[in-house]
């Protein structure tokens, strides 16, 4: 099967699944955007947790909770 994309599907950066609830529990969600991602982004830029998580937080109220921006 060949199948060609269009200059708009070209443009794609993102595809989302909604997969909390049916897939994964919120308590999961939860642990990778308020917990791992956090840890990660301290330990690569030689901040404490706390730290981390306050710049990771300010970061996601500035996008809103609808928005992958």
């Amino acid at each position: 099967m060949n199948i060609e994309m269009t200059a708009s599907e070209k443009d794609i950066k993102v595809i989302s699944f909604d997969v909390e609830g049916t897939m994964v529990t919120t308590d999961f969600s939860a642990s990778i955007w308020f917990e791992m991602i956090p840890q990660r982004y301290a330990a690569r830029r030689g901040l404490s947790f706390d730290g981390a998580t306050s710049r990771i937080r300010q970061e996601y109220d500035s996008l809103g909770d609808q928005h992958l921006d």
